[in-house]
């Protein structure tokens, strides 16, 4: 498996910051070719600095290269629970495949025009879209479950997420 150079910050209870070690690498992996994730720079911030306060997370792109290769991800902090364990790693999952789109060029948004946005190589004006109706972001909401399932599964981490039976 290839790895990314990850860098994790805030404060987190438990064995959390190896659990999300271990799920960016797998993520990635999963989404992503070796060469291209050995490449990636993430970041991830265990903070409530979103500007959805809504929202458990965002990507960004650091620098403005036409294939960026880093990434900042924000996981907004929950109390250390099975559900909220399992709310942020999807929700790891979603920001993830954001970073797939991202580093693959088919998401970019365009520098001139804050309202639109290039998905697979069209331009997309996401005002005339309700949020989860954006092209990028049912992608990323179809993904994300299927891909923290397999996760778990293959890692075999069902009892950090779902309790011992």
């Amino acid at each position: 498996m290839s790895k990314p150079r990850i860098r994790i910050y805030g404060y987190m209870p438990g064995d959390l910051r190896k659990h999300f070690r271990k799920a960016i690498e797998y993520y990635a992996n999963q989404l992503m070719t070796p060469q291209l994730v050995r490449n990636l720079k993430i970041q991830l911030y265990y903070q409530d600095v979103l500007n959805d306060k809504t929202s458990l997370g965002e990507c960004e792109v650091l620098g403005s290269e036409k294939k960026p290769r880093r990434f900042n991800i924000t996981i907004k902090p929950m109390k250390n629970s099975l559900k909220n364990r399992i709310d942020m790693f999807s929700t790891l999952a979603h920001e993830m495949i954001h970073v797939k789109q991202y580093a693959y060029s088919q998401l970019r948004f365009m520098d001139n025009c804050s309202q639109k946005t290039k998905w697979n190589g069209r331009s997309i004006n996401e005002r005339l879209y309700e949020y989860e109706n954006l092209p990028w972001e049912k992608e990323a909401f179809l993904g994300e479950d299927r891909l923290f399932v397999k996760y778990v599964d293959e890692t075999r981490s069902y009892d950090y997420f779902f309790g011992k039976p």
